[in-house]
């Protein structure tokens, strides 16, 4: 679409000033604003507006009423890295005041493998002339509210910047990589992680971290649930007695001190310091940072978000070796349904996930990473022309994995290879835009396999690999018949071709057929019906294909019965001295074995398999009318207190598993129930929760108005499990911000229960 222009400045079609632009579907507090904004430019704002100021520690972003503090924290990281700030916002674009300006200003954000350009105009969203969002510290610098604005252009509105995960934003305005890192014994990693120990000097200064509280803030709401802050500075100081003291500078986007600790601006840390050393911390000390000790950090805050940094040849450098990662190649896929989507190990369809040859040349460090399409839509999700076929994307992120293996060639049985314990993985299926996989590999072949958690779950990926060796990362191509799906089966593909005057030696009419490509095969197991299938495919153009068999096909396959022996196979053309090239792919039946692999989201648990079965058959919650209600719970536990009505009482009834519990209770608007129920289930039989044997099950409920999710567990009074079941429903439900959530104990529901109906007794009730 041409961009439309008044007054001469560029006013961009695709992404108006008005309510389309603010407004995705309604559902975050930025809704509150309908009506109240007005579209000003920088030089209707203020005078002598500039993208940048000199000075950049006045460049530093300060949130405005947009929930985007994750977006904010990954932006000080182009305020550290001049390279990556020119990439991001290209240098030698047209300001206010100076000849040539049209209003246009230009983005790049790296998405899905590529840098993708984004142009908006500079009309930005204002409350009383004020940007109403993000701005710098400096009134007159737009380079963030610009950035901004066209960030959610590429997401499709401002409301869906409401509420993300600081790593991905790392990863949109650098092209790298980011990890995140729990410091608490439990979220992501068996033992949490000591970013003190296993972060080195190096990486402190020059990797980029933020850092977050997962539960609820006691000192106010400053310190904010889930609000990202930036680790800005990491200083090793000593005190008056000698000793060392490891101190944090932390950056709040919201621009106001927020931390009530030991290093506060007049806290008693300060008094162990030279007078001299502390009087130069604090003096550098702007509106909106503070100081931590590395004790009260690793206390107080759940977890971190690590971004490599990265060279101006646009080089990775390793978090823990510090080693440039010089080598870099990367390959899309996708999961599509009934062919390439087979699920987690614990499925026999998990052979046929997208596999990948990863040949490491010699002895090194080597990141992997597998990086799922985002779930929301955009005009600039998928690269120009880039086409996927029937491949569906989920619209939520699904639970996702990869497993690597060492293989001795790239002949391998694919079966014995899958059972083994792969030589480096991501551990369990996550719900993340990316997983990461860190490991070093010696020299030689390596099969890795990308997977989601549930069989047939579609969508589109991007596989990178970087490496301090030289290496090549390339797909397995395998060609699966629907003919031999049932079962297992050993696939093994061989490239040849038939050369004039030597190996075209023609059909078996013509004495020269024992000149063809001869290729042995062992068949050593015979179930009874169709144990091997033979692919024979040539490579020419269609007008110059050769009679291959019988018939003049681009392929031609066999599927037959053979008995356990030793055989000869000779791929030949029908005419002796026909030149081409092929590819024979022989598919041997094996017996059924099942992967020796229990694997769920977050732990090993009982085989999921049989209970999908069911669950496939079953209505989902969604296509439900009236009052319809489903039950979820653990065998031997029944989904009760149960009230008993009789003619003149109540009896409630309680289940010894749940008489000391509660539950979470969940309010949805309607359309939600179904996709929130099934991740709901998928986390419950994945154990993703972490609390033990605490879970007892859970009901969906669904009414006229509105759909209720609750989720039971044991011990209403251990407050540490109930937060952290509540944290992980907001996680793998991935709730709209203004969800309601509510935790109610059995003892107050019964009690609520008979307050009622005392009254219904009391006032005539039936």
């Amino acid at each position: 679409m041409e961009a439309t222009k008044r007054r001469g400045l560029f006013e961009d079609p695709a992404f108006s000033a008005d309510d389309h632009a603010l407004f995705s579907d309604y559902t975050t507090p930025l809704s509150r604003l309908t009506g109240k904004v007005t579209w000003l430019r920088p030089q209707q704002i203020c005078k002598s507006p500039c993208l940048v100021p000199e000075d950049f520690t006045d460049a530093y972003p300060k949130q405005g009423i947009l929930g985007d503090c994750w977006l904010l924290c990954a932006c000080n990281m182009l305020l550290k890295n001049r390279y990556l700030l020119d990439k991001v916002m290209p240098p030698g674009q047209c300001m206010w005041g100076k000849s040539g300006y049209t209003g246009e200003f230009r983005f790049q954000f790296w998405r899905n493998g590529h840098w993708t350009e984004v142009k908006i105009d500079d009309r930005l969203p204002c409350i009383n002339n004020t940007p109403c969002f993000s701005r710098c510290y400096n009134p007159k610098a737009f380079w963030m509210s610009l950035l901004e604005k066209a960030y959610a252009k590429l997401h499709g509105s401002y409301e869906h910047l409401w509420a993300g995960q600081v790593c991905e934003a790392v990863v949109d305005l650098s092209g790298g990589v980011a990890e995140r890192w729990s410091l608490k014994k439990s979220v992501n990693t068996p033992g949490g992680r000591n970013l003190f120990s296993d972060l080195s000097h190096e990486m402190r200064t020059q990797s980029y971290l933020s850092c977050c509280v997962h539960d609820a803030p006691k000192r106010g709401p400053e310190q904010g649930e889930f609000h990202a802050l930036t680790v800005m500075e990491w200083k090793a100081v000593k005190t008056s007695a000698g000793a060392e003291v490891q101190l944090l500078q932390i950056r709040n986007p919201w621009g106001r001190r927020c931390w009530e600790g030991a290093w506060t601006e007049k806290g008693e840390g300060w008094t162990l310091l030279d007078p001299s050393c502390a009087a130069d911390l604090l003096g550098h000390t702007k509106a909106g940072e503070f100081w931590v000790d590395e004790m009260e950090f690793q206390e107080k805050f759940d977890e971190v978000t690590i971004g490599y940094p990265i060279s101006e040849d646009h080089h990775l450098q390793s978090i823990y070796t510090g080693s440039l990662l010089t080598q870099t190649q990367q390959i899309s896929g996708s999961w599509v349904k009934g062919h390439s989507a087979g699920g987690c190990r614990n499925n026999s369809t998990y052979s046929s996930n997208p596999k990948f040859w990863l040949k490491v040349k010699e002895d090194g460090e080597v990141l992997m990473s597998l990086m799922q399409h985002g779930p929301w839509s955009s005009g600039y999700n998928s690269q120009k022309g880039q086409s996927f076929g029937k491949t569906h994307q989920h619209p939520y992120y699904q639970a996702i994995a990869l497993h690597v293996w060492k293989v001795d060639k790239k002949r391998v049985n694919l079966t014995q290879i899958l059972n083994s314990t792969p030589c480096a993985s991501s551990l369990t299926h996550t719900y993340e835009r990316e997983v990461v996989v860190h490991a070093h590999l010696s020299a030689g072949f390596y099969l890795l396999v990308t997977s989601t958690f549930q069989q047939g779950a579609q969508g589109q990926f991007l596989l990178r690999v970087h490496a301090t060796c030289p290496m090549h990362l390339s797909a397995v191509k395998m060609s699966v018949k629907e003919e031999c799906a049932d079962g297992e089966w050993e696939i093994a593909s061989v490239k040849g071709c038939w050369k004039v005057g030597s190996t075209a030696g023609g059909g078996r009419n013509f004495s020269s057929h024992k000149q063809n490509p001869r290729v042995p095969l062992v068949v050593t197991y015979d179930p009874g019906g169709t144990n091997v299938s033979i692919t024979l495919r040539q490579h020419s153009p269609e007008n110059t294909l050769h009679a291959i068999g019988f018939h003049i096909y681009k392929e031609v396959s066999v599927q037959c019965r053979l008995p356990p022996a030793g055989y000869i196979i000779l791929p030949s053309t029908y005419r002796p001295d026909c030149s081409a090239e092929y590819t024979l792919t022989i598919m041997l039946k094996e017996p059924r074995k099942s992967i020796s692999c229990k694997e769920h989201l977050g732990k090993a648990v009982q085989e999921v398999e049989q209970f999908w079965r069911f669950y496939s058959h079953m209505i989902r919650p969604g296509d439900l009318t009236g009052h319809s209600d489903f039950h979820l719970f653990k065998e031997g536990i029944k989904p009760m207190w149960e009230v008993l009505t009789l003619p003149f009482f109540c009896v409630c009834h309680e289940d010894d598993a749940n008489k000391s519990g509660g539950k979470w209770i969940i309010r949805l608007r309607k359309g939600l129930a179904s996709r929130c129920w099934e991740n709901l289930i998928l986390a419950m039989l994945g154990e993703q929760f972490m609390v033990g044997e605490e879970i007892c099950g859970a009901v969906v409920s669904v009414r006229f108005q509105e759909d209720i999710i609750s989720i039971w567990n044991k011990t209403a009074s251990d407050q540490a499990t109930t937060a952290r079941i509540r944290d992980t429903l907001r996680r793998v439900l991935n709730l709209p911000p203004n969800t309601i959530m509510e935790y109610k104990t059995h003892t107050d529901s019964i009690k609520a229960w008979e307050d009622f109906h005392g009254l219904v007794n009391a006032s005539g009730g039936r």
